[in-house]
């Protein structure tokens, strides 16, 4: 090892200028690397998850349709999130509880229906609430589960079904909301 250190310190600039010309590619590469966000265009056609991205963007004219669920936190370290999230490039809409009423005025002052549709204070679907984290959380490797590490559709196709109508009402509700 001592000989090979030795070597490089003796040719030294011969290193420069192999370091030097392996920047060039690499600067060459940087530039012409595109990065793709969609990682629905990785997937096969044929699976529903794709099939669903197509219906959406035929349906509602946006494909993506992200919630995010927040415990604990203030509402002012809310809004200044959610100012964030309008911040993200290709992020049309972002709806939140400020979007009908100051955030100073309590939640159970607004109508009903808009805190259900906002989904603030109590939440009403629990249910909902459940198949969304049976169907996208990770679950623990189980005798009773077979040792699967997800979900799936099969595993509990009573369930895949309220979910999807789950969601289909949640979209639906976005949809009047915007209206």
């Amino acid at each position: 090892m001592i000989k090979v250190g030795k070597w490089i310190a003796k040719h030294r600039v011969l290193m420069l200028l192999i370091g030097f010309l392996l920047v060039i590619p690499s600067v060459i590469g940087i530039a012409n690397t595109r990065v793709n966000y969609d990682l629905l265009s990785y997937l096969p056609e044929h699976l529903e998850t794709v099939k669903g991205q197509d219906i959406m963007v035929d349906e509602y004219g946006m494909g993506a349709f992200s919630m995010v669920v927040v415990e604990n936190m203030k509402m002012k370290d809310i809004q200044a999130l959610e100012d964030k999230f309008s911040e993200v490039p290709h992020v049309k809409d972002v709806l939140w509880y400020d979007d009908v009423a100051d955030i100073s005025l309590p939640v159970e002052m607004i109508p009903k229906d808009l805190r259900e549709a906002l989904k603030t204070g109590e939440q009403k679907d629990k249910a909902g609430e459940n198949l969304i984290r049976y169907f996208s959380v990770p679950c623990k490797p189980t005798k009773s589960n077979g040792g699967r590490t997800r979900n799936l559709p099969e595993h509990n196709p009573e369930g895949w079904q309220q979910f999807k109508d789950y969601c289909m009402q949640d979209v639906r509700t976005e949809r009047d909301i915007h209206k």
